[in-house]
Parts: C-alpha cells; structure tokens; sequence
C-alpha cells in the first residue's frame, strides 16, 4: 500500500521498524479513524538526514507525511492531507501555492464521467509539474524528491478507458513524461535521476 511504501523508501525499513501501516489509524477503544500521524514514525526519514547535515531538500507531495517535517528549502504534504491544512514547510509557501490554484488532490475523487475525471487529474498533475519547476527554479537544491499521485489514480480508475480513442493510461503517462522532461530541462546535465514507483496498479 502507498503509505507504507513510500514510508520504507524514504527510511530504509520495513513498516515494522518505521511504524506506518495505513492512512489511517484505528483507536482500539471506540474504534474511531484519524488520519496516521507522521510525527509518530519511529525511523529518520532522508531528509530528517539532509536536514541534520545542511543538505538543502525539497520534498514535493509526499503521501502520509503530516504535519510536513523541517527541510533545509521545502516540503509540500501529499495525501491524505487536505489543501486547507497546513501542508507546507515553511508555512508561508502557502501563500505562493495559492497563486497557482493548487490542491493536494482534484476535486473529482470519484469518475462519475471518465473524460470530465481524465480531464480533473491532467490538470492536476499539470498544475502540479507548474509548481515543482518554479519551485526547483527558485531554490538551490541538492536533493529533491517529487510525487505524482495522478498516474496512481488513473490505473485504478481508468485501466480500460478510452478518450480520444486512447487508453487513459498510456495518455497520462505521456503528459508526465512530458512533465518530468520540462523539470530535467531546469537542471543540471549531472544530476542524478531516479524514477520509481510504491506499487504496482490495477483496477479498483
């Protein structure tokens, strides 16, 4: 599952020695869920490392990472946190996300219609591609690390859907190859780049 993944890539341990199961945590006394607490983790995540070595970091949605943690440039919290949370690290990059109309997740949750869902996480991930390069542009960063969420959302979702008489799938991962060619466009020819995935995908 997401959380756990990418908890365990991000600490190097297995959710038994990091401590993050779910999005959720269930209170064994009444059975209420509150949204899993990342303070609680009990491993150094690689940027807590960064931080501690003045390594400069930009961590860009990342999934069950709330309250966003200290890094030396910025962290943008990923789901389940909610974009009228406070999400950023420091707080007044708020401010500048606003400018860009930008939200955790699209407002459509649930593909009602397949194009008008299609259309909510391209531009989605559009706006998210916009941000992540100002962003890199505007900071001097030894390490960053991004999350889209979309492609995630669009296996589960849209696995045999058709727009424009293209698999929804493949379309999307064309927009964010184009994506992440605009972002390696912004940086150095040495950086090193690493593309992996939490999990593999198929229909809900």
């Amino acid at each position: 599952m997401t959380p756990l993944a990418w908890t365990s890539m991000a600490t190097g341990c297995n959710p038994g020695k990091h401590g993050i199961y779910d999005f959720f945590e269930i209170d064994r006394t009444n059975y209420d869920l509150t949204t899993t607490d990342f303070t609680e983790m009990n491993r150094s995540a690689v940027w807590d490392i960064f931080d501690a070595e003045d390594i400069d970091a930009g961590v860009f949605n990342f999934p069950v990472a709330f309250p966003p943690p200290k890094v030396g440039s910025f962290f943008i919290s990923g789901v389940p946190s909610e974009s009228s949370q406070p999400i950023t690290y420091p707080p007044e990059l708020r401010q500048q996300l606003e400018g860009f109309d930008y939200e955790v997740q699209p407002d459509e949750t649930a593909p009602e219609g397949l194009e008008r869902y299609f259309e909510a996480i391209s531009d989605h991930a559009s706006t998210q591609g916009e941000v992540l390069k100002t962003l890199i542009e505007d900071n001097d960063l030894d390490h960053c690390w991004a999350v889209f969420m979309d492609i995630d959302w669009a296996q589960h979702y849209l696995w045999d859907a058709e727009i424009d008489g293209e698999n929804a799938v493949d379309r999307l991962y064309r927009l964010i190859d184009d994506i992440v060619g605009e972002l390696l466009g912004v940086v150095d020819d040495d950086v090193t780049v690493v593309v992996v995935s939490d999990h593999g995908a198929r229909p809900i």
